[in-house]
């Protein structure tokens, strides 16, 4: 009887066990058969350097692919935008160290942590931020 129950659990068990297995092998798609990675706007070298005592964010565009407005906009530390500017790219400027300053129309009279923020056809690329000391 017990040879028998046996019997009956390795024959289960082997009738179970496949089932937890997939029933194909994935395919390994080749490299020519993959879909072109498009290349996309970067930007290296982001910082803020202090030009006079003004702001100045400074940028080298990598894979300019379409040409467009790349807006900086600036921010103190608490609150909405209050100042924004403007760089025309093309692929012609690709490589090319770019500078924005800040307005010169604009106070930085707020003590604290103030940001730049970078964006590319409705796409934020990158930001930077600044400490800005006491004004006298």
């Amino acid at each position: 009887m017990t040879r028998l129950l046996l019997l009956l659990l390795a024959g289960l068990a082997l009738v179970a066990a496949p089932a937890c297995r997939p029933l194909y092998v994935p395919l390994v798609p080749s490299e020519t058969s993959l879909p072109p990675v498009p290349e996309r706007l970067r930007l290296s070298e982001v910082r803020v350097e202090a030009n006079d005592e003004v702001p100045v964010v400074t940028f080298v565009p990598q894979g300019v692919t379409s040409e467009g407005w790349l807006a900086v906009q600036w921010f103190p530390p608490s609150g909405a935008s209050v100042a924004s500017a403007s760089v025309w790219l093309s692929s012609a400027r690709a490589g090319e160290t770019l500078r924005v300053p800040f307005p010169d129309d604009v106070p930085r009279t707020r003590q604290g942590r103030w940001r730049a923020v970078l964006s590319f056809e409705a796409r934020i690329l990158r930001q930077v931020s600044w400490e800005e000391p006491l004004a006298p």
